[in-house]
This record gives C-alpha cells, structure tokens and sequence, in this order.
C-alpha cells in the first residue's frame, strides 16, 4: 500500500454505534450462577466438569478445551497445581500464561487424569461419547422394563463415529446448546433455562472478582490473565452491579428499604 493511501486511511472516521448499516452484535454478559446450577444435571459428566473448572479458574473456553496431562505441573508443595499454557490469545506476543488450579478445580479435574499420557486431552470428546453411549443405554433399558419400547430397540448399533482428543470452542458450545434444548423439550414453562455461551462463564468469573474486590479490577486482572487493565475495564458488567449495590446502600444509611416512602411508611 502506497504510503499517502496508509495516512489517509488515519482519519477515516471509525463506524458508529446505531448510526451505519453495518451489523451489530450484541455485547456479551455473565451467565448467572443460578442457570449454570441448573444446566449441569443435564450436561454429560465431562462437559459439566469443563464448565465448572472454567467458571472457577475464570477461563476462556478454547484453555479448558485445549487442557493436555502434560500441561499440568502437580509438583508444588503448597498443593496448588499450575496449568502451563502452550499456546493461548497472546501468545504472538511472547507472552507466557499459567492458570493455578485450586482443591476444587482438582477435584473435578483428577478422575480425568486416570490412565491418560502427558499429551492426552484432560477433557475428551471420547470419554464423553462413552458417557452418552452408557447414559442412552440407560434410558433404553429404564423404558423396556416398563414395557414403553420393545426389546429390540434396546440394541441398538453403538456410533461409530471418530471422535477428536480435543473439543474445540464450537464444539463445547454446541454440546451445553444441544443438552439445554433437549432439557428445555420436558421441563415445565417456569423452570426452563436460558440458553448461554462458554464464554459468559468467563464474563461471570471477572464480574465477580471485581465485586468481591470493592470495585478494584487488578485482581481480576491477574486472575484472568489480561496483560493490560484496559482490557479489564472492557468487562463493565460489573460496574451496574456496583452501582446497584450503592443504590441499597443509600437507602440503608438513610433508615429506609428500598420500596419505602421518603417518611419510612410502605408505599402503597
């Protein structure tokens, strides 16, 4: 590109909000933990485990599906395991990332280890097909002995389909979208679940660091592995809720709940 065309294209004025033709995606929020609470009876063992450790170490979703054994330093004294990222975002940038894995990320993570060489997947699309196979299996045989199917259709022809050592981010997304519509088919109107990303577990994680740290984001920060604040303060989800939270705290300094008229009498 000619150097005067590269200058130029400097004060070409950026696209706005609202005001061009362009398509606008939505901005991403926190997934409450309540609905994750409530989706992961429905998930296949491996993807809730996934789900879970991602949501409490606050990662992205392509760093629990791209986890190995290898990756995953035991050796420390004080009992914290490290999970040593090959690759990740910044990589290009040189930086290195290291995600340290507590007693309840362990727990979830160690049955997955059994048996498993240093570049096996900790969470593999595999397992979780044997999973399904046996859950079906399962349901099949529950539906013969009350007399709901015949006989024949408990032998059915296991899939044979290759399934890859790893899930991708698509992949871990279609499976959490795929158990929440089969869920939502057979619960009742009040009590289906939402449908949500992986990545918002990412977004709950942040938000919440940040609110148990007063509103300070450089915790989060360093929990998530963001090499810039700036980036932190791009998860402004948070700053509603701490807004919230002063708005009761207004109300309780001044001897009045929210709802109450200014004369501390209920309104009517």
């Amino acid at each position: 590109m000619p150097s005067a065309v590269a200058d130029a294209l400097k004060y070409v004025p950026p696209l706005r909000q609202g005001r061009t033709t362009a398509p606008e995606s939505k901005p991403r929020e926190d997934v409450p933990d309540d609905v994750v609470d409530a989706t992961l009876p429905h998930l296949l063992p491996t993807v809730a485990a996934m789900v879970q450790v991602q949501r409490l170490a606050t990662m992205r979703p392509n760093e629990v599906c791209r986890m190995c054994v290898g990756n995953i330093d035991m050796s420390r004294k004080d009992g914290i395991w490290l999970y040593n990222l090959p690759k990740h975002k910044c990589t290009w940038r040189g930086h290195r990332k290291i995600v340290p894995l507590g007693e309840l990320e362990q727990a979830l993570i160690l049955p997955y280890l059994e048996g498993k060489s240093p570049e096996q997947a900790v969470f593999s699309p595999k397992t979780a097909m044997l999973e399904k196979e046996a859950r079906d299996a399962e349901r099949q045989k529950a539906k013969a002995d009350t007399k709901q199917v015949v006989p024949s259709q408990c032998r059915r022809t296991k899939s044979r389909r290759k399934d890859r050592e790893h899930y991708d981010s698509a992949s871990y997304a279609r499976s959490i979208r795929e158990s929440i519509i089969t869920a939502n088919s057979h619960l009742p109107e009040d009590q289906q679940i939402p449908h949500w990303f992986p990545y918002q577990l990412r977004h709950a994680g942040v938000t919440e660091l940040i609110l148990e740290n007063d509103g300070a984001r450089d915790i989060a920060r360093a929990v998530a592995g963001q090499k810039s604040i700036s980036i932190t303060q791009d998860y402004n989800h948070a700053d509603l809720k701490i807004a919230i939270e002063q708005a009761k705290k207004r109300a309780k300094k001044r001897g009045q709940r929210p709802g109450d008229s200014p004369e501390g009498q209920p309104e009517s």
